[in-house]
């Protein structure tokens, strides 16, 4: 039997990764510049000028230095069923073509998107807002406190005059998308090889609402973008322990907070995870644990800086939640059981979510009974339910006169952000479960070299000799009664 490999540089670097980072980090970098320009005096359209060619040269040195630290990495290789891999690439294309198709025939389609999202962009078009307009109670709809930066990268387009300009202008959410279904292939086959890869990305593209969300407009696509890439790199430093991986967590991260309000939270969980990782790994150096932390949030801040350190200064107006003191806490804690129930039933909701939470829940339940749920699928749980937690205690604090009427209005946005980490957990769950290299694997393939890479199987198990029989993965009972797969030499 052919035994599984890994090789030394195959898949640590590819132009789904470069792509992917251009039409995510790239965008957030460039509209950073942007309104870091507008603060100090420039008019929109010189300070879209300006802020490209520094974006540029910092997406090349970045991707150069990023290639050459990704030199040596063992990836898994390429085996596994073709047509697996040729169907969920096809299943990625036709998505990412739905939602271009639905942004190009109505661009801006949902109300947001063009009541408030596309006015911004267009204000940033025409030099930037009028003074008093992130104070002014009349224009307070069009929400001056959210982040711009969905509204600035449109701007870019919205100077080409005539329908080409606003066409393009509503396809930069479908970019996004687009850059995470590459960043999530691509990440995915880093850890796992091509076939769960293509498969776990075919499955987020499937979700319903992330392509219609992309294709309308809104900016909760985009953060779904941010907040699912910035836990895939998470989830790649937590296996590979690459520094690249934890700074790409970061800026990823920063991205979510510097594109809708909701981003900002996810981007402390986020940075919050990988700091709660390195306290427990006490088994690796101090210095270089506190170095990982130290400059995730430093890229992260990079990214944000501009717009926190102007809501800071100039404490834009916002009508939809009271203040959040512990006096309205304690008088609207009596929402919380209609919250957690309308959270519930949101699961249920087919049409936006297909089977995903369902397929979710009972995945996680038989890796429960099986005691294979790895450490990093714990982690990606419990950054996924702080996530909702979140979401949840937010409408506690709602300023809407029905709140009920909040929860329905917005409530699968929220989940739509949420999408990708809850793919990625699934994904990583399914790792240890026992029937899963019946229908993932081949002889030798990929998976079976990302099932020996886990931490269950490293050190000791290395040296257990192989048992005699001709199963093409045998199975050894290993300590505590965990099962750990062994491959075979070639014979």
């Amino acid at each position: 039997m052919t035994p599984a490999r890994s090789y030394p540089s195959q898949g640590a670097w590819s132009p789904c990764e470069a792509i992917g980072l251009a039409a995510t980090l790239g965008v957030a970098l460039y509209t950073s510049g942007v309104f870091a320009l507008y603060l100090c005096g420039l008019s929109g359209g010189d300070a879209a000028f300006l802020a490209l060619p520094p974006a540029l040269c910092v997406l090349l040195l970045g991707g150069r230095a990023l290639r050459t630290a990704r030199r040596g990495e063992a990836a898994p290789d390429g085996g596994g069923p073709r047509a697996a891999i040729v169907a969920g690439s096809l299943v990625m294309v036709a998505q990412v073509a739905f939602a271009a198709y639905g942004a190009v025939r109505a661009p801006f389609g949902s109300w947001d998107a063009w009541s408030f999202w596309a006015l911004k962009a267009r204000m940033f078009a025409a030099g930037g807002p009028l003074p008093g307009y992130f104070h002014d109670p009349v224009t307070v709809y069009t929400h001056p406190d959210y982040p711009l930066n969905l509204p600035l990268a449109e701007a870019a387009f919205l100077r080409v005059p005539g329908p080409i300009g606003v066409v393009t202008a509503g396809l930069v959410g479908v970019a996004l998308f687009a850059g995470l279904l590459l960043l999530f292939y691509h990440g995915l086959r880093r850890l796992y090889g091509r076939v769960t890869a293509a498969l776990g990305t075919a499955i987020l593209a499937l979700v319903p609402a992330l392509p219609l969300q992309a294709a309308g407009g809104d900016a909760d696509a985009p953060v779904a973008a941010y907040a699912g890439a910035a836990a895939l790199y998470l989830l790649l430093w937590w296996r590979k322990r690459r520094v690249a991986d934890a700074l790409l967590a970061g800026l990823l991260a920063g991205g979510a907070a510097w594109t809708k309000r909701e981003g900002l939270p996810i981007a402390v969980l986020v940075l919050l995870a990988l700091a709660a990782g390195e306290a427990v790994a006490r088994d690796r150096p101090a210095r270089g644990r506190i170095g990982a932390v130290a400059g995730a949030t430093l890229a992260g801040a990079l990214v944000s800086a501009p717009w926190l350190t102007f809501v800071a200064w100039a404490h834009p107006i916002g009508t939809d939640f009271l203040p959040l003191t512990p006096a309205v806490l304690l008088s609207n804690a009596g929402r919380a059981p209609h919250i957690t129930l309308r959270f519930l039933l949101e699961t249920c909701v087919i049409g936006n979510w297909s089977l995903l939470w369902v397929l979710l829940a009972a995945i996680l339940v038989m890796a429960a009974l099986s005691r294979r749920l790895s450490a990093q699928a714990c982690g990606l749980l419990l950054l996924l339910a702080a996530q909702f937690g979140v979401y949840a205690s937010v409408y506690l604090f709602s300023g809407w006169a029905s709140y009920t009427l909040h929860i329905q209005a917005s409530i699968d946005r929220l989940y739509a952000q949420a999408v990708p980490l809850a793919v990625l957990a699934l994904v990583e769950a399914t790792q240890g479960l026992p029937f899963r290299g019946r229908f993932f694997t081949k002889e030798g393939g990929a998976e079976g070299t990302a099932l020996r890479d886990t931490p269950r199987a490293e050190g000791w198990v290395a040296s257990l000799p192989t048992p005699p029989h001709k199963s093409p993965t045998p199975v050894r009972q290993g300590l505590r009664g965990r099962a750990l797969e062994i491959h075979e030499p070639t014979v």
